[in-house]
């Protein structure tokens, strides 16, 4: 299997290749459940991601510049196949309803409010609240403005204020555009693994393990 060095010289590439699956399959899984929310669809992702970036030629300059890329590749082909699942779509909208909803592993009461906002508001929570970005690091990562993020942040929030009462406090603290990934606070909120997120990881753990 072959592999770049990465920023780590003179490594085994079957050793690289299981080091990336392990540091990033359940980060890949979660941010496309929190898309797609589905975890079948969430495993072909994950399948694709780590299969470029097990093949990609081009060094990354350190471990924050890796996870970036991880994070805007799974993004942009979450984004793909949402975009084509919407032209295959010829059914008509009183059809809809016979449809079955898509799957929706129970998390607690926040997270499965979570899962409900639209694609938007959904991708900067996850971003912000549980892999620690900041507002202009999600801006840079998904191509969005600085001033959209925050927008998204806080409409999302408004919008689970509305839904859940006091019990969005459980996301932590108001974003800032000068928010700082060493917050103690917004750490703690930020290593947490949401139930509805993990419970995805653990569904696809098996299809990681082929590669």
């Amino acid at each position: 299997m072959r592999t770049n060095n990465r920023y780590h010289a003179h490594v085994d590439p079957d050793t690289e290749a299981r080091r990336l699956v392990n540091a990033y399959s359940g980060l890949i899984l979660r941010l496309s459940f929190t898309y797609l929310k589905s975890t079948h669809d969430a495993q072909d992702i994950c399948q694709s991601v780590l299969v470029k970036l097990i093949g990609r030629a081009e060094p990354f300059q350190n471990e924050e510049h890796e996870k970036a890329w991880v994070v805007r590749a799974t993004a942009n082909a979450c984004k793909d196949l949402l975009r084509d699942s919407y032209r295959r779509t010829s059914a008509p909208l009183e059809a809809a309803a016979e449809h079955p909803a898509p799957e929706a592993p129970v998390g607690s009461d926040v997270l499965d409010a979570v899962m409900t906002l639209d694609e938007k508001y959904r991708e900067a929570i996850y971003l912000h609240y549980y892999e620690g970005y900041s507002i202009a690091e999600i801006a840079a990562l998904t191509d969005r403005s600085a001033s959209a993020v925050a927008a998204h942040l806080s409409r999302g929030r408004t919008k689970l204020r509305f839904l859940l009462g006091d019990a969005a406090s459980e996301l932590g603290p108001e974003p800032n555009d000068g928010a700082d990934n060493d917050d103690p606070v917004a750490k703690k909120h930020a290593a947490r693994a949401p139930s509805v997120f993990r419970k995805a990881t653990n569904a696809a753990h098996g299809a990681t393990q082929s590669l």
